[in-house]
């Protein structure tokens, strides 16, 4: 999640770490799905709308 290939600050980091925490707490995994997205897509939301729940972590 780096933007410009800018290194992310320790502040940064326990930012996300923080909230991949927290989306974990609503969905098991959820932190990971959206990793994944983020990572594959060009579009996330349309890719998080049409995914199944645990769908993108089977790849």
């Amino acid at each position: 999640m780096r933007e410009e290939g800018r290194e992310l600050s320790s502040f940064e980091m326990r930012e996300l770490d923080t909230a991949s925490a927290a989306l974990d707490r609503v969905r098991s995994h959820a932190a990971e799905d959206l990793r994944i997205v983020l990572d594959r897509s060009p579009d996330p939301v349309r890719s998080l709308e049409q995914a199944a729940p645990g769908e993108l972590r089977q790849v």
